[in-house]
């Protein structure tokens, strides 16, 4: 009996773990769960709803009939100037939103940990040339950079935007990760590694970056969000995603001169970038409130 109680307990104590805690307590914010299926949703129309449209994307329709048609059964969001169906063009155009912003993140997250980890965990001059050069960047008015840097490096690309949002996105998260290693790098498994001759490389990557893992998913959340609207922001003044690749921001672009003739042009792009924005911010403040260690001492 004994036995079986003591094996139930160490059951117990192993499935809640901290990322099952962390998942039980997502489900209360309901706002997440929320934002995260009707993410979830959004990704899987812009991956796989252009193949089940019957339109492509640059498929233009009759010049007389099907010219800024309003929204109806067989175009659900109307048709632009030229008649092609802005349903099948907002969502491939999702598609390269997404994937800017889950891109940019990704590349300005690898900067981040690489210059925020070496800077929390040998401190010294180190920390202190990094962390100026952080400081630096963090004083230089972004978007009129961004704005810059479109228009001199060449090409058109989607990858030149990434990049470019990668350049400027990575002092937030390199700030994080030095505050998480300044205080990691002194803990009792820390000096355990060092005792049985881990090496420094060995120390960061294997046993102190897994434990800074949470700030980095929630910030990694939070900026897929804002690095769409940056995206927006550059395709609508020009800058950005050339059509005819189309992009949320440049099909508002293209849209602006209809705002009184033919809003859905407008208010259709519009909506999907509002509603991912906040979909990834409520998704971001779930995750850290969940995310919160004080929540499980």
């Amino acid at each position: 009996m004994i036995g079986e109680l003591t094996q139930q307990k160490e059951v117990s104590t192993r499935v809640e773990g901290y990322w099952y805690l962390v998942g039980k307590h997502l489900k209360k914010h309901k706002l997440a769960v929320f934002s995260m299926f009707l993410l979830a949703i959004i990704v899987l129309l812009c991956v796989f709803g252009p193949y089940f449209t019957r339109y492509t994307m640059n498929e233009m329709g009759n010049a007389t009939t099907d010219v800024l048609q309003a929204p109806s059964s067989r175009h659900w969001f109307g048709t632009d100037e030229l008649g092609r169906d802005v349903f099948t063009r907002v969502l491939l155009g999702g598609r390269i939103s997404l994937l800017v912003g889950f891109s940019s993140v990704f590349s300005a997250l690898l900067v981040g940990i690489v210059v925020g980890a070496y800077a929390g965990y040998y401190g010294g001059i180190l920390d202190a040339v990094l962390m100026r050069f952080t400081d630096i960047m963090f004083s230089i008015p972004v978007l009129p950079l961004l704005v810059v840097l479109s228009s001199v490096i060449p090409g058109a690309g989607v990858w030149k935007i990434v990049l470019i949002i990668a350049i400027f996105g990575w002092m937030t998260d390199a700030r994080i990760i030095r505050g998480l290693f300044l205080s990691l790098r002194e803990s009792e498994f820390t000096e355990a590694a060092r005792a049985i001759g881990v090496s420094n490389a060995g120390i960061i990557w294997r046993h102190l970056l897994p434990n800074a893992l949470a700030p980095i998913i929630v910030s990694a959340t939070l900026g897929v969000g804002g690095n769409i609207i940056y995206e927006a922001a550059l395709s609508y003044l020009g800058f950005g995603v050339m059509p005819p690749t189309p992009s949320w921001g440049n099909i508002l672009q293209n849209a602006q001169y209809a705002m009184t003739i033919a809003p859905w042009l407008v208010w259709t792009p519009g909506l999907a970038i509002l509603i991912t924005a906040i979909g990834f911010n409520f998704l971001g403040d779930g995750l850290r409130d969940a995310m919160d260690p004080r929540l499980y001492r």
